[in-house]
């Protein structure tokens, strides 16, 4: 018998398994008899998460995040009114808060944080910039304290806030690609201070003399400034794969 036979056969065979079961594959999906076979799924498969208890992974880097002062990750739900809530390892709660997803974590030393590209940020948009700014007030009504950050090397957007009890303590957001601080507001927290970062800022009375952008006592925002703030006001999500924690699952969804 030749193996061109043989691959015949077994071609026909699987044909009448996917006839006799009513659908076709698509991916790792099934799609049944009547059903779009271009027609993605709204929300991924249980084959897509998993739900097993896993480590922390970090995160931080080109993503935006809140840490909000709590050990109920379903108050926070409630909260920010997720939906389509699903459990969530770790893993795979990272994975899909880097594509159009939120992943809400299980408490870390007191602290829930809730990860997703999603989220609204203070990119050069005021109606984008007043979403934020109601959502930490909000939120920080009910959890007292409420913390926001967001790094993007790509156009060096970087941004840290702080809300409690129904007021922002303190903003900053920058978009190198364009050289214009977005938001400052508060005054600057002792973190900022002991980490001595004193930024150029282009409205400064002083930014019109050439001097002034030469100054060394000046530099620009990036991407390690928001993760040591992180750690200065709360924890430092790239440091959770090292912090003394038990295993856990989170919950994933979209906000509404």
């Amino acid at each position: 018998m030749s193996n061109l036979f043989i691959i015949v056969v077994l071609l026909l065979a699987a044909g009448v398994f996917i006839f006799y079961k009513g659908g076709t594959t698509r991916g790792q999906y099934v799609v049944k008899s009547g059903q779009d076979i271009n027609a993605e799924p709204d929300m991924p498969s249980e084959q897509d998460i998993n739900i097993e208890p896993d480590m922390p992974v970090e995160f931080g880097y080109k993503c935006q995040w809140l840490a909000i002062k709590t050990d109920s990750a379903d108050e926070v739900i409630n909260k920010i009114k997720l939906k389509d809530v699903q459990v969530s390892s770790w893993k795979s709660g990272i994975l899909h808060a880097y594509e159009d997803m939120v992943f809400v974590t299980p408490p870390v030393n007191g602290w829930v944080f809730v990860v997703g590209a999603t989220l609204p940020d203070f990119a050069d948009n005021r109606s984008k910039r007043n979403n934020i700014e109601k959502m930490l007030i909000a939120l920080s009504l009910y959890f007292s304290e409420v913390q926001y950050f967001g790094s993007h090397r790509v156009v060096e957007y970087h941004a840290w806030a702080k809300a409690k009890n129904g007021s922002i303590v303190r903003g900053y957001a920058y978009l190198g690609e364009q050289g214009r601080t977005l938001w400052n507001v508060g005054e600057k927290s002792s973190s900022e201070i002991e980490l001595g970062l004193n930024y150029f800022n282009e409205n400064s009375p002083d930014a019109d003399d050439d001097g002034y952008w030469e100054r060394e006592d000046l530099k620009f925002p990036d991407e390690e400034h928001v993760m040591q703030i992180a750690g200065k006001w709360s924890i430092n999500p790239m440091k959770l794969p090292v912090m003394a924690i038990e295993k856990g699952t989170g919950f994933l969804g979209k906000l509404r």
